[in-house]
């Protein structure tokens, strides 16, 4: 989980320092082009960005949203490479399949159906579904889980929000996932707040939001799409750098209070 979370927050880091370095050069648009004739390299590529800078500025005012998409697709992919690797752990804290939740039991048998029925659509080649069906007959006729189809566990229906993602770890067992982070120090001291409940509310409308502004970069609709600004992204990028590792607080958390039955 270590490097999971590492190459997560190094990949949220370089976009920070990236935004840092663009708003720098943004704000020599603020600057007058000194009018005495210097002859020096470096002032002179100075003037040469400053007016590149000037005749960009409608693209430039689009590069945060640009990075709002990577940004939302590197947090779900953060997130279902971390729930596959607790599914595995939870898994291998049941003896047998019959002793797994129900949530667990049905969510891995109707996903694996699908991927088995039309692979390409999740994105694995046909040949793997002979390994998929193999796995679930081990489980589920040999009562063996020492190989999950967990690949097939993490799939959604749609972009992660709050409910996606409380969908996600209920199939492991974590019921109220939301009310967790809540309660956590970080994202009451991110939103301003002592109640927990306030936190959980602004915590899962801060997620929503930010899908809804992904969409909106992704399918933007003419000259009415608003683009998110720098400070904004900014925000987001330390609101995803906290929220990473309370996830595998309470992940772990999950996995460490089962005793193997």
């Amino acid at each position: 989980m270590t490097e999971y979370l590492d190459n997560y927050n190094r990949d949220l880091e370089d976009i920070k320092n990236t935004f840092n370095l663009l708003k720098s050069v943004e704000n020599l648009r603020s600057l007058d082009i000194p009018l005495e004739n210097i002859d020096s390299p470096f002032l002179n590529k100075s003037i040469d960005i400053h007016q590149k800078v000037d005749i960009s500025r409608n693209g430039i005012v689009k590069i945060p949203g640009i990075f709002v998409l990577f940004i939302g697709g590197r947090f779900e992919d953060f997130v279902k490479t971390i729930f596959e690797e607790f599914a595995i752990q939870f898994a291998h804290k049941h003896q047998n399949y019959s002793n797994l939740p129900e949530k667990f039991k049905s969510t891995i048998i109707n996903n694996t159906t699908q991927v088995i029925t039309s692979p390409r659509k999740f994105g694995f080649e046909n040949p793997i579904q002979n390994t998929f069906i193999e796995n679930l007959y081990k489980n589920v006729i040999n009562n063996d889980l020492s190989t999950i189809n967990h690949q097939c566990l993490s799939f959604t229906s749609g972009n992660l929000r709050s409910d996606i993602l409380t969908d996600l770890f209920k199939i492991i067992s974590v019921e109220n996932i939301w009310k967790e982070i809540g309660e956590q120090i970080q994202i009451r001291t991110f939103f301003e707040t002592d109640n927990a409940n306030n936190a959980t509310q602004q915590a899962k409308n801060y997620l929503n939001n930010f899908m809804n502004a992904r969409n909106n970069v992704a399918h933007p609709s003419g000259g009415g799409s608003t683009w998110p600004s720098y400070d904004e992204v900014l925000k987001h990028i330390e609101f995803f750098k906290i929220l990473g590792p309370i996830l595998i607080q309470i992940g772990n958390m999950k996995i460490n209070s089962i005793t193997i039955s």
